[in-house]
C-alpha cells in the first residue's frame, strides 16, 4: 500500500488523488466472494456473504437453493431490530490438497434460533441451535452458535444459515481452523471475565460500605453495578456456561432493574430532590415505568427492549444535563458524575446505534462500551469514596448545628431557671419573714395571755411555751439564713443551736470537735439534731429535768454522731413509729453512706462519709 501511495503525485494529479481517497476509505471493505479456507490460517475474517430477508418467514431450503442471492454483507453485519429471519449464503472452498475440518462460528449468543443447512453427496444436512437448548446437547458445546464443517481436498461447499433473533439481529461470523479452535475457543471470554470480576469487586465492596455506614447511596450503586455487570455477562454469553440457557431471556429483567438503581443512585448523590423538585417527581414516574418493564422484559423481551431503547436515552441525557447544571452551581460531585456519564453515553450510544443498524458492526462500535462502562463504574465508585468525606462534613455540620441549638436551649433554660430561682429565693425570704412574724405574733399573744392568768402553774406552762417559740424562732433563723456557698464551723453552729434549744427543764450536754463543713451538710445535720432534741422535749416530763447528750466527732473522712437522753418514759413510748422518726430517716438519707443505729432507750449512733 505504501508503494502505491508513493507512485501518486498529489501536487499535480487530482485524478490520482481521488483514486487514493477512494482506496483509503474502501480497502477494508474489499472482500472475496468465495471464501477460500487455508488450513494454515487459524482464524478467517473479512469476507463477504450473500443474504436475503425472509419477511414472511415462509422460506425453506427447497426455496432457498433455487433463489439467486444478490445482496451482500460483510461477515460483521447488523440489521437492527427486525421480526423476521435472515438467510445467509457462504461459498466455502478448501484450498488444501488434504481434507480439513473447520468451525463456522456465529459469534453472538442471543439468537433465538440458528439453522445450518448444506447439501453434500445428494444429502441435505441440517443442524439447528435454539436458545432453549442445553449447551452440552449442541454439536459444538459453546454459548455462541458454532458449527463444524468437514471439506474434502479442494472441495467447494455452499452453506446456508437461517438466523432469527428476538433481540437485534447483528453478529460477527468467523471461520476457525479446528486445531486452533479447540485450543483457543474460550480465550475470547477472558476480557469479559476480567471485566465481570472487577465490577463484582467494586459492587460488593460498596455493599460492605453500605452495611457499615448505613448510607443508602452505596446500596444503590451495588444494585446498579451488579445488574449492569450481570447484563454484560448475558450479552456476551460469558454467563451461559453457569446459567441454564433456557432462562436467559427471563434474566434480562436485570437491564430495567439496573436503570432503576441508576436513577435512585443519581438522585441521591446529585441531591436532585432539593435542587430540582419537579424533575425529581418526573423521574419518580419513570421509576414506576421501569418497574413495569422489569416484568415486561421477562415476559416479552422483544417489546420490552424496544421500550427500553426509547426510555434509556431520555434517562441518561436527563442526568447528563442535570449534572452539567449542577456543575455551574459549583458541585464537585456533579463534575465527576458528568465526566463518567459522558464517557458512558458516548460508548454506549455507539453500541446502540450499531445494534439498531445505523452504524456498521465493527470491533470499535461493538466492544468500546466495555471500556466506557468500566470507566463509568470506577468513577461512580470514586464519587462514593469522595462522598464519604462529604457525609462526614455534613454530619459534623449537623452535629455542630445541633450543639449550637442545644447550647442555645440550655442557655434559655438556664435563664428561665435563674429567674425561677430568683423568684424562689424571694418567695423563701417572704416565707421565712412570715414564719418569723408568726413566731413573734404567737409570743406576743401568749405574753398577753400570761398577764391574765392567776394560776402560777398555768403561767409556768405558758412561759415554757414562750421560751420554746423563741428558741424555735432563733433555730429557724440559724437553719435557713445560711448561704449555700458558705463554709461553717460545726462546733460554733451546734453550740449556738443547742443553747437556743435549751429550756428550764432541758439540759443539753455537748462534745463537738472543731472542723468545718459546707452549708448544705450543716443544714441537714441541723434539721436532724433539731428533730432529735424536739423528740426528747416532746417525751420529757415538765416537772423533772431531762438531760440530753450530744457528741459529734470526725475520724479520717467519717463524721460520727452519738445522741441520747435520760427520759424515764422513753422506753415505753412508741417513738420508732412516730413522724419524728420518719423525718429523721428522711434527713439521714441525704447524707453520704449514712448508717443509723437506734436502741430502745432513744440512743442514736449515726455515721456518714464526707465527699472528697
Amino acid at each position: 500500500m505504501y508503494d502505491f501511495i508513493q507512485k501518486i503525485d498529489l501536487r499535480g494529479n487530482v485524478k490520482n488523488f481521488f483514486i487514493l481517497v477512494v482506496f483509503l476509505f474502501t480497502h477494508n471493505f474489499l472482500y472475496s466472494q468465495t471464501v477460500s479456507l487455508d488450513p494454515t490460517i487459524s482464524k478467517l475474517d473479512n469476507f463477504e456473504m450473500y443474504y436475503i430477508k425472509d419477511t414472511d418467514n415462509s422460506l425453506n431450503y427447497e426455496n432457498i437453493k433455487n433463489i439467486n442471492f444478490k445482496e451482500k454483507i460483510t461477515n460483521r453485519f447488523t440489521f437492527g431490530y427486525i421480526n423476521y429471519p435472515i438467510w445467509l449464503k457462504l461459498d466455502l472452498k478448501n484450498s488444501s490438497n488434504e481434507a480439513n475440518s473447520f468451525i463456522l462460528a456465529l459469534e453472538e449468543p442471543f439468537f433465538d434460533s440458528v439453522t445450518l443447512i448444506y447439501e453434500k453427496n445428494a444429502t441435505v444436512y441440517r443442524v439447528q441451535n435454539s436458545v432453549k437448548d442445553n449447551l452440552m446437547q449442541r454439536e459444538q458445546p459453546h454459548p455462541n452458535n458454532h458449527f463444524k464443517l468437514h471439506l474434502e481436498p479442494n472441495e467447494t461447499l455452499t452453506v446456508y444459515l437461517k438466523i432469527r433473533s428476538l433481540f437485534s439481529t447483528f453478529a460477527e461470523i468467523f471461520i476457525y481452523n479446528e486445531k486452533y479452535y479447540n485450543h483457543n475457543s474460550k480465550q475470547t471470554y477472558f476480557i469479559y471475565f476480567f471485566y465481570l470480576g472487577a465490577v463484582g469487586i467494586m459492587a460488593f465492596y460498596n455493599l460492605f460500605l453500605y452495611l457499615y455506614l448505613k448510607e443508602v447511596s452505596y446500596l444503590y450503586y451495588f444494585g446498579y453495578s451488579f445488574n449492569f455487570g450481570f447484563w454484560v455477562g448475558l450479552f456476551s454469553g460469558a454467563l451461559y456456561f453457569y446459567i441454564p440457557i433456557k432462562y436467559i431471556y427471563y434474566l434480562h429483567f436485570c437491564v430495567p432493574l439496573s436503570l432503576v438503581f441508576l436513577i435512585l443512585f443519581s438522585n441521591r448523590v446529585l441531591n436532585i430532590k432539593s435542587s430540582y423538585p419537579i424533575t425529581y417527581k418526573i423521574l419518580n414516574l419513570t421509576l414506576l415505568f421501569l418497574l413495569i418493564l422489569v416484568f415486561w422484559v421477562s415476559l416479552d423481551i422483544e417489546v420490552g427492549f424496544t421500550l427500553l431503547n426509547i426510555v434509556s436515552p431520555y434517562i441518561f441525557f436527563t442526568y447528563l444535563i442535570l449534572s452539567f447544571m449542577l456543575i455551574l452551581k459549583k458541585s464537585a460531585i456533579a463534575k465527576y458524575y458528568f465526566i463518567a456519564m459522558s464517557i458512558y453515553l458516548i460508548t454506549m450510544s455507539l453500541l446502540i446505534l450499531m445494534i439498531i443498524g445505523i452504524l456498521p458492526n465493527n470491533i470499535y462500535f461493538r466492544y468500546l462500551f466495555i471500556a466506557g462502562s468500566f470507566i463509568e463504574l470506577v468513577m461512580l465508585s470514586l464519587i462514593l469514596a469522595f462522598r464519604i468525606n462529604l457525609i462526614q462534613k455534613e454530619y459534623q455540620n449537623r452535629l455542630e448545628n445541633e450543639i449550637l441549638k442545644q447550647t442555645k436551649n440550655i442557655n434559655d433554660q438556664n435563664k428561665i431557671l435563674k429567674n425561677l430561682l430568683k423568684d424562689k429565693e424571694e418567695l423563701l425570704k417572704e416565707i421565712f419573714h412570715r414564719i418569723k412574724n408568726n413566731f413573734q405574733i404567737l409570743i406576743a399573744m401568749l405574753s398577753i395571755e400570761i398577764n391574765k392568768e392567776d394560776s402560777n402553774y398555768t403561767k409556768n406552762k405558758i412561759e415554757n411555751i414562750i421560751l420554746k417559740l423563741k428558741s424555735m424562732s432563733i433555730v429557724h433563723d440559724m437553719l435557713y439564713n445560711q448561704k449555700d456557698d458558705e463554709i461553717v464551723s460545726l462546733k460554733e453552729f451546734f453550740s449556738k443551736l443547742c443553747y437556743h434549744l435549751s429550756l428550764p427543764n432541758i439540759k443539753i450536754n455537748t462534745s463537738i470537735d472543731e472542723f468545718f463543713l459546707d452549708t448544705k451538710i450543716i443544714k441537714n445535720l441541723g434539721l436532724l439534731i433539731n428533730e432529735l432534741i424536739t423528740n426528747s422535749i416532746k417525751h420529757s416530763n415538765y416537772e423533772e429535768i431531762c438531760e440530753i447528750y450530744l457528741s459529734i466527732s470526725k475520724k479520717n473522712n467519717m463524721v460520727i454522731i452519738e445522741y441520747k437522753d435520760d427520759g424515764n418514759n422513753i422506753k415505753n413510748s412508741n417513738y420508732k413509729q412516730g413522724y419524728g422518726t420518719i423525718f429523721i430517716e428522711e434527713f439521714t438519707s441525704k447524707l453520704n453512706n449514712c448508717k443509723v443505729e437506734l436502741n430502745d432507750f432513744f440512743e442514736y449512733h449515726i455515721s456518714f462519709q464526707l465527699e472528697n
